[in-house]
């Protein structure tokens, strides 16, 4: 018999088992620490049988190994039994290939290659294909049917045959066909890097793959650095520069080819303390290739924001080739309220509307509708931090970036002074405590980890276990520190592998002892409102015990930034207002600058979920704010004239 220690405490036994028939059957048994009975199970199929070794799989289910005396015979076999975490046996194998079916008869010919990275689903759970297109499945005796998931919809995937097993211990070979339905390629990339400290360089990876149909030739990538990134170097040949974008030539993607390349970038020391920096990469050729939809009308909406002194100015370009449609609308939210909302201009080819903000100190962004049935999946933002003045970090990644196309990435990260190794990060963070998205919003999630033991690691392995709100079948394995394995096993456990990472330990390399990888992942369609998704990963350093990283969470919602202004209304240039003392306990006076506006004033006071709380009639250009009447918090007001909107701004109550 053998006994084994699980890292969650309990105990598994195996060996063999007695039967009425005096027959020896090989048995799983599972303890918790109090030695309570967990799981029995016995395997008729391997009669004659010994268990001498067992422990846990990656996807939680059980191995034995064994000795088996066939039927009348003197000589043993060795056997592998196979469970699930249930216990149930799998004693069967498939071995499948999900190839590229070029001539489309849905039969392997020579020279078909086969397909990396695609998605195969069985009653046991899911699993990727290796790089020559291979799978295999251990799973129960029963007859099975597969699943194929194509990565887009350039692909048809050809009528997989139900799957027969010849009873236990059987092994069954098959093929899967994968058609061509547009020949065109398919380039995705990914960006990241695993943190930015100021006046130090930092590093940048990129990742990106062919998942089309047909090779690209002459593919390049386009990078566009933050104005306060200075780029220092690269692991491949700097093409071009113009401005702050980078441009890197790549040789030919081949169909299912990936690859990678790093930069370094230096974080400028006039950079504030927890600033945020945008990296957006673009890999060309970005064509779509499917037929645009047949209701779109030609439409196309592009946004920009720019910072000028104190003044943001933002504008809506419609790029397309006709006239924007009726009732689209945009948003301007400040922080974490909506500030502006209004219906765009119906523009013409080439058009432009253009507004101005006056910043008071915080995080501006605009989010514009896109003309209805755009081809691909733009969401138009552009957003603008820390213009002229102080800022609050952290609005940045609170809601999703444009780069839901698979050809862009933008990665926004606040510059650090010290962080926590062996993390999760989720982007987007979320809106406010609750870390709310909307429903169908992608989520992005990046697991960094570091040595901080006494030796090098020589093999680093994550498992990230789904949340039962997300859809397997979206994953998109993305950037990372190093070249790295990807699987998925069960109902949803994610496994990234580094074979002989040879990370350093942070006493003898602190900056090569990090690491880390990033992956992309939609909730399933219409996650019911009020479902919180958690999720967090375990590292382990060589065969150590697992770290567990934090539980990042998100709360599914809708409607859940407060409206502040629900009419844009531009500000008189020659007006300024000061709050001061701002924080305020016992009172504070707004006082509005440089006004020759006459008559009565009105001061309208918001609590930060939109509701107006209190009103202020003044005659003269000062109105007083008495603490005592306010809770702690954060408040915004709007200052009228007649109906002109004179003045906007944010006090702070701390008593």
């Amino acid at each position: 018999m053998e006994m084994v220690c699980t890292e969650d405490g309990d105990l598994l036994l195996t060996g063999s088992a007695f039967t009425d028939n005096d027959s020896m059957n090989v048995f799983i048994e599972k303890l918790n620490g109090q030695g309570d009975q967990l799981l029995l199970k016995t395997y008729a199929y391997v009669n004659e049988s010994l268990g001498s070794d067992i422990n846990v799989t990656s996807d939680g289910g059980m191995v034995v190994c064994g000795f088996h005396v066939p039927f009348g015979q003197f000589f043993t076999d060795a056997f592998v039994l196979k469970t699930n975490s249930e216990g149930v046996g799998l004693s069967n194998l498939i071995n499948g290939n999900v190839y590229r079916d070029a001539v489309s008869n849905c039969e392997a010919d020579p020279g078909e290659i086969g397909l990396h990275n695609w998605l195969v689903k069985s009653e046991a759970g899911y699993t990727v294909t290796d790089d020559q297109g291979n799978f295999d499945f251990t799973t129960s005796a029963n007859n099975q049917e597969l699943e194929v998931f194509a990565p887009n919809e350039l692909w048809d995937v050809c009528l997989i045959p139900e799957i027969e097993f010849n009873g236990s211990f059987d092994t069954v070979a098959v093929e899967i066909g994968a058609i061509p339905l547009i020949d065109c390629p398919h380039l995705e990339v990914d960006i990241a890097t695993p943190f930015l400290r100021r006046c130090f360089s930092n590093t940048y990876f990129v990742n990106y793959c062919n998942n089309g149909t047909l090779s690209a030739d002459s593919p390049y990538i386009e990078i566009t650095l933050d104005t306060f990134l200075i780029f220092l170097n690269s692991s491949i040949p700097l093409t071009a520069q113009n401005g702050n974008v980078y441009t890197f030539e790549l040789d030919t993607l081949d169909i299912g080819e990936c690859g990678g390349f790093n930069f370094e970038v230096e974080v400028d020391c006039d950079a504030e303390l927890g600033q945020t920096h945008c990296v957006e990469a673009h890999i060309y050729p970005d064509s779509l290739c499917v037929p645009p939809p047949t209701l779109w009308l030609g439409g196309s909406v592009e946004v920009d924001g720019i910072c000028v002194n104190d003044t943001i100015y933002f504008s809506i370009k419609n790029t397309g080739s006709s006239t924007l449609s009726q009732g689209l609308e945009y948003i301007v939210i400040e922080d974490d309220v909506i500030l502006y909302e209004q219906e765009m201009d119906e523009l013409m080819p080439g058009q432009v509307q253009t507004m101005a903000i006056e910043n008071i100190g915080a995080t501006y962004r605009l989010e514009a509708d896109q003309e209805p049935n755009h081809p691909g999946n733009s969401m138009p933002t552009s957003i603008v931090e820390g213009c002229g003045q102080g800022f609050t970090p952290g609005f940045v990644n609170q809601l999703p970036m444009d780069d839901a196309d698979p050809f862009i990435d933008i990665d926004c990260r606040e510059n650090i002074g010290s962080y926590d190794p062996n993390d999760k990060q989720a982007f987007p963070t979320g809106f406010s405590d609750g870390h709310f998205v909307e429903q169908n919003v992608d989520i992005e999630y990046l697991i960094r980890f570091q040595n901080t033991g006494t030796d090098t690691a020589f093999r680093v392995e994550i498992k990230d276990t789904l949340s039962s709100f997300l859809d397997v079948t979206t994953v998109r394995p993305g950037a990372s520190s190093h070249p790295y394995g990807f699987d998925i096993t069960g109902q949803g456990l994610l496994i990234f592998t580094f074979e002989n990472i040879l990370l350093p330990d942070s006493t003898t390399n602190e900056p090569a002892s990090n690491g880390f990888v990033k992956f992309r992942v939609s909730q399933k369609e219409n996650v019911p409102l009020g479902s919180v998704i958690n999720n967090n990963a375990a590292i382990y350093f060589d065969f150590n015990a697992p770290i567990i990283t934090n539980t990042t969470y998100h709360t599914v919602g809708e409607d859940f930034i407060p409206v502040f202004v629900s009419e844009l209304k531009y500000l008189d240039k020659n007006i300024s207002v000061d709050v001061a003392p701002n924080p305020f306990s016992n009172k504070s006076i707004i006082e509005l600058k440089e006004i020759d506006f006459t008559g009565r004033k009105t001061l309208l006071l918001f609590n930060a979920t939109g509701q107006v709380i209190r009103t202020y009639d003044f005659q003269n250009n000062q109105v007083e704010l008495n603490g005592s009447e306010l809770n702690n918090g954060v408040y915004y007001f709007k200052i009228n004239n007649g109906g002109k909107l004179l003045a906007t701004g944010k006090v702070v109550v701390v008593k």
